[in-house]
Parts: structure tokens; C-alpha cells; sequence
């Protein structure tokens, strides 16, 4: 029978990179597309135009979807980290009343 350890550091350390790499997205990646769409649709007309405007504004989604799901993995692991500490908590509480 193998066991398993649960680390509620290593979870939490986990949950903050993940929260950096939302803040990486959120905050660089979906201004950069939305700088470029505007620079599109103040240099550029006609069908490419609007096929680029287009793909990426499926790319500003998909950013934006993707930013969403970090941070609900990083709330996520958070919860599971405080649940890996109270039930560390009550183990240590039984043990120490089944040595006295």
C-alpha cells in the first residue's frame, strides 16, 4: 500500500505562481493584443483588415479565458492547502489525546 504526502507549502507555492502568471496575462498579454487591434484598425482596411481584427479578437478571448482559469486554479489550491492544514490540525489534536 503506497501513501501519499501532501505538502501545503509546495500547494501554496503553487497557487502564487500560478496567481503571478494571471497577473502576467491580465496585465501584459491582453493589452498587448488590445494595442495591436487598435493599431490594426488605424493602419489597415479592407478584408485582411478585418481577418486579422478577427483572429485576434479570438485571441484577446482565448487570453482571457485562459487568465480566468489561473486564477481559479490558484483559488482552488489555496482552499486545498487550508484543508491540508486543518486536517493536519485535527490528526495532530487526535494523536496528542490518544497519548495522554
Amino acid at each position: 500500500m503506497s501513501s501519499t504526502t501532501y505538502d501545503s507549502h509546495k500547494v501554496r507555492l503553487t497557487a502564487q505562481q500560478l496567481r503571478e502568471a494571471y497577473k502576467d496575462v491580465s496585465e501584459e498579454a491582453r493589452p498587448q493584443v488590445k494595442t495591436l487591434r487598435a493599431e490594426i484598425d488605424d493602419a489597415m482596411q479592407g478584408e485582411t483588415a478585418e481577418a486579422l481584427d478577427a483572429r485576434l479578437c479570438r485571441l484577446e478571448c482565448d487570453i482571457r479565458r485562459c487568465a480566468d482559469a489561473l486564477d481559479t486554479l490558484s483559488a482552488r489550491l489555496t482552499r486545498f492547502a487550508d484543508e491540508i492544514d486543518r486536517a493536519d490540525s485535527r490528526v495532530s489534536a487526535a494523536l496528542t489525546g490518544v497519548a495522554r
